[in-house]
Formats: structure tokens, sequence, C-alpha cells
């Protein structure tokens, strides 16, 4: 199995779990601050731990990534620097995390058809 693989996607889903502290406590500070200007409905992220490949590429899928995209290109939130800026680094970090999976997902996918052959050819022997 290629270590190297896995290791890059838990590198960007820690890193996208530090990233995802810091919004957390930042968007809501800006959105109140703007609350009174726009007409903006609230939606929750629910971001769940990962339990797996599989489960990540979901969430990320899902929930994670048009939440963040509607932040970042929405021009009528009138986002200020710092906000694009930990958006872009949330959504970056977020396509990285969906590439990764992909990848992990179809290496986990030949090695498990790896072992099902060498068992099924294992079978036929006897």
């Amino acid at each position: 199995m290629n270590c190297n693989l896995m290791i890059r996607l838990q590198k960007i889903i820690y890193l996208n779990s530090y990233v995802y502290i810091i919004w957390i406590f930042v968007i809501p500070f800006f959105l109140y601050a703007k609350l009174h200007c726009i007409l903006c409905s609230l939606s929750l992220n629910s971001y769940d731990f990962t339990l797996g490949n599989a489960v990540t590429f979901l969430v990320n899928i899902f929930t994670q990534m048009p939440l963040i995209t509607y932040f970042l290109f929405n021009p009528y939130l009138a986002n200020t620097p710092l906000e694009v800026t930990l958006h872009a680094s949330m959504w970056t970090a977020v396509l990285l995390e969906i590439i990764f999976s992909i990848q992990s997902l179809k290496q986990a996918s030949n090695i498990a058809k790896n072992i099902y052959l060498s068992q099924s050819e294992g079978s036929q022997r006897y």
C-alpha cells in the first residue's frame, strides 16, 4: 500500500481541522457584524470527524464545499480581506481533501480487488 498518499490525505485533513477551528470562531463574528446590512440566511455547517476516506469525501462534497463556496464567491456578502483569506485557504484545503480522498479510494479498491483475486486463486488450487 502506498503510504505517501495516505500521509498527504491525513496532513490535509489535520490542516483543515485547524483552519476549521479558526473559521468557526471568526465567521460568526463577521456575519453578526454584517447581519443588519444584508439579509442572509445562516446555514449550519455540520462537520463530522473522519471515520474513513469515503465519509470524509461525502462530508466535504455535500456539506462543506457548498457552504464555503457560497461564502467565498458571493459578491453581496461584502467580505473583509481576513474572511476572503480564510475562506480561500479553507476552500483549497477541502479541494485537496477531495482529490486525495478520490485517490485513496481508488487505491483501496485496487488493493481489495487484489486480495479478492488472490483468495479466489488460492481456493481454486484445492
